[in-house]
Parts: structure tokens; C-alpha cells; sequence
């Protein structure tokens, strides 16, 4: 497999190959609209496989021995551990082919994080930490989950990466700008069934359960949801029974911020996902001032 890290730049070839698939999306398709206001970033720590998860495919499934189950997007079909998101399909924008020139996690995680590329001698710094503690100084109404029903809590599953997203929602209710909620384990090289399934059963209810909250409360139109890890996944198994990186099979899927619903299935530049997801911003990064943004580090199990 060809590492778009090592060579660090982007062939004539990638260009005109992707040029056509990505005119339209450049031009306005599936981008938020001007009223966005807050960004809720899953982020999927260690690159999800887009066939074990939101671009899953029927012949692969079968061959993995992951059941899939049809969902209320028409020809799209998930893993049947995300039921509940399979009845939210109809409001997912997801992009089955996104192309990163980075396949190192600590590489990938700065180029989405910071809207752009580190040179190749440079190593990424260290992740910000703290800001979560900080933020819940500042606004700790939104951590108090005394204040919510029991059946609001139990919708998004017993899981701390569950309620990470019930506060991000009301972070965002808040006015926070940037609020992400990670899930670690999807470095997954081996073992690739039991371990992803476990991940799809803590990601659906959680998931599932935030969309269908910002829709309820008329917060969906101005939040967009954006779920991504670094970088995708091989669409062969190795010999252990896992996935390896592969920079050019990303998957990453938006709900919300007047995003249009949809499936992408040609091949897109991550800097095309990343201009969705920073447009509006006056400058291409994250922003991680307190009260413009909070990196969460919890591990979510």
C-alpha cells in the first residue's frame, strides 16, 4: 500500500481522479449552512473501518460474519449493532471515501484538529489537556445530570462516552462553539469482530440518542455532528484477524448544521471534509480557548 506520509504530497493522479467527484461538494452539496453555530465532534480515536460501521457493505459483511441490517436511508445498510442509528440513516450525510495524506495517528490527529498539515520533519505536539476540567468550571450546569430525567440518561447507554455526549448537548445548549467526545480502541489490527462490535454498542445509543435530542429541542439545524477518526481502514483482513491503515478508505459521516442527507460513495480529499467542518471559522483550526472549545480524553467504556 502506497503511504501518502511518506511521500507527502498529492499526485496529479489523486487530482485528477478526485477532481470531478469533489466539484460538486466544493460548490455547496452537503455543506452546513450559514447558521451553524456549534460543531460536536465525535472523534473515533485510532481510525474506524468505514465497512465495519457506516459503509458497510452486504458481500463483505457476510464473508466477516457481521450481521447488517437495512436502514431508513434506501440501498444503505449497517452493521446490525447500530440499529438505532439505522432508523437515524435518513438524516446522515456519509462519505464513504475520504482520502488523507497521513496514515500516522498522531499526524492524523493534528491535520483534523488543526485544519493543516504538519511538514514532514516536524513532529506533531502533544495533545491539549485540561480544557475539559476547565470548561466544567466555567459552565457547571451542564455537567449537573441530576437536573435530566433518568429516561434522557438511560437513551444513551451505560457508558461514559454516553453521557460525555448527553453534556455535549448541553454544552451546546449553552452556547459552546466546539465540543468533542472521544471514543478510544479503533487502532483495531487484530481481533476485529469482538472488538468492533463492542465499540458499535457503545457508539449507537450514545450516537443515536444526541441527534435525536438536538432534533427535539430545534438544535440540530444550527449544531453540526460530525463523527471521524485519522485516517480509514484496509478492505482486506490480515493474517490476525484485524485491519490495517489505509488512508484512502475513510469514512466520516455529518448530521445537522443544514448539512443534506445523503451517501457519498466517490472518492474525497479530507481537505474537502475539512473544509465543511471549519467553514465559517476565521482561521483553519480548532479552536481551543475556553468557551470556543474542549478536548475530552476520557476513554469511554
Amino acid at each position: 500500500m502506497e503511504n501518502h506520509s511518506e511521500r507527502g504530497l498529492w499526485t496529479r493522479r489523486d487530482v485528477l481522479r478526485m477532481g470531478a467527484a469533489c466539484a460538486w461538494t466544493l460548490a455547496g452539496e452537503g455543506r452546513p449552512s450559514a447558521c451553524t453555530r456549534s460543531v460536536i465532534l465525535l472523534w473515533m480515536n485510532g481510525g474506524p473501518a468505514g465497512a465495519d460501521t457506516f459503509a458497510a457493505e452486504p458481500a463483505e459483511g457476510s464473508v466477516r460474519g457481521m450481521r447488517l441490517v437495512e436502514t431508513a436511508a434506501e440501498g444503505v445498510v449497517f452493521p446490525v449493532e447500530l440499529r438505532r442509528m439505522a432508523e437515524e440513516a435518513g438524516w446522515l450525510r456519509i462519505y464513504w471515501r475520504v482520502v488523507s495524506p497521513e496514515c500516522c495517528h498522531a499526524r492524523g490527529w493534528h491535520l483534523w484538529h488543526r485544519g493543516q498539515r504538519l511538514p514532514l520533519s516536524a513532529c506533531p505536539p502533544p495533545r491539549p489537556r485540561g480544557l475539559w476540567a476547565a470548561l466544567k468550571r466555567r459552565w457547571p450546569e451542564a455537567f449537573e445530570l441530576r437536573r435530566e430525567t433518568g429516561a434522557s440518561i438511560r437513551a444513551y447507554g451505560e457508558s461514559r462516552f454516553g453521557r460525555d455526549c448527553l453534556i455535549a448537548r448541553r454544552l451546546v445548549e449553552r452556547g459552546v462553539r466546539h465540543v468533542e467526545v472521544e471514543l478510544d480502541g479503533w487502532d483495531i489490527h487484530c481481533d476485529l469482530v469482538p472488538r468492533t462490535q463492542r465499540l458499535l454498542r457503545i457508539l449507537d445509543p450514545a450516537f443515536a440518542a444526541l441527534l435525536q435530542d438536538l432534533r427535539a429541542r430545534g438544535l440540530l439545524e444550527t449544531t453540526l455532528v460530525v463523527w471521524a477518526g485519522e485516517f480509514g481502514r484496509t478492505a482486506d483482513v490480515n493474517a490476525l484477524g484485524g485491519r490495517d491503515h489505509d488512508p484512502r478508505r475513510g469514512c466520516v459521516v455529518m448530521a445537522g448544521g443544514g448539512t443534506a442527507p445523503g451517501v457519498v460513495r466517490a472518492s474525497v480529499p479530507l481537505e474537502v471534509i475539512l473544509s465543511v467542518v471549519y467553514s465559517g471559522q476565521a482561521s483553519r483550526r480548532w479552536d481551543w480557548r475556553i468557551g470556543g472549545g474542549v478536548w475530552n480524553a476520557h476513554q469511554s467504556g
